[in-house]
């Protein structure tokens, strides 16, 4: 029962965003910029379930007229979620990787939603201190933590957005038509859990 519940609110949750995305507001804007333009977004939050649904980090623009569902990994969530916290200890992952990086002179600038392949975003990472790293693919699911750690702007196309709405819409309604969890409500535990 809680399940059902949590998935509603869920539902209603992404709903709401879809509403907002496009609104009247959203629509005249959506005339009045070219859809190739690139628009600057903000982390807005993140949604979590409790069922085994994928967890959705919600990035808005600065007037709020456009919102961007970004579909992220379990792991790369929590992540997200720890490296947000007022933790007395910065328990990142991503430390490492910006010690390798900060003394070589490379740091994260920007991070541009370009692409929707099958049910996965993908970004380009703009990196600037180093020619050999310019621009890096990557799946979205697997670089938002390490694209917050780093403070890196987020750009998408309002053409990318309409394309993740519909994405947004389908990954939703196969979450809604299954029963809750996996082989009809009976999850089998990971090979190494008791």
């Amino acid at each position: 029962m809680t399940n059902t519940i949590a998935k509603e609110k869920r539902k209603e949750l992404l709903r709401s965003a879809r509403h907002k995305a496009i609104g009247s507001k959203a629509r005249l804007g959506a005339q009045l910029t070219p859809k190739k333009e690139w628009i600057e977004l903000f982390p807005y939050g993140l949604v979590v379930n409790s069922d085994q649904t994928r967890p959705v980090m919600v990035f808005k623009d600065k007037a709020a007229r456009y919102v961007l569902p970004v579909w992220m990994s379990p792991v790369d969530a929590g992540v997200a979620m720890s490296q947000s916290g007022t933790q007395a200890t910065d328990a990142s992952p991503h430390k490492v990787a910006w010690k390798i990086l900060t003394p070589l002179g490379i740091s994260l600038k920007k991070c541009f939603f370009k692409e929707v392949r099958g049910h996965y975003q993908y970004v380009d990472l703009n990196f600037i201190g180093d020619d050999r790293i310019k621009n890096i693919e990557a799946r979205a699911d697997e670089v938002i933590s390490f694209c917050l750690s780093g403070k890196a702007q987020f750009y998408a196309t309002i053409e990318f957005m309409e394309r993740c709405r519909v994405l947004e819409g389908e990954l939703l309604n196969a979450v809604l038509k299954s029963p809750s969890g996996k082989n009809g409500g009976k999850t089998k535990p990971h090979e190494y859990m008791n």
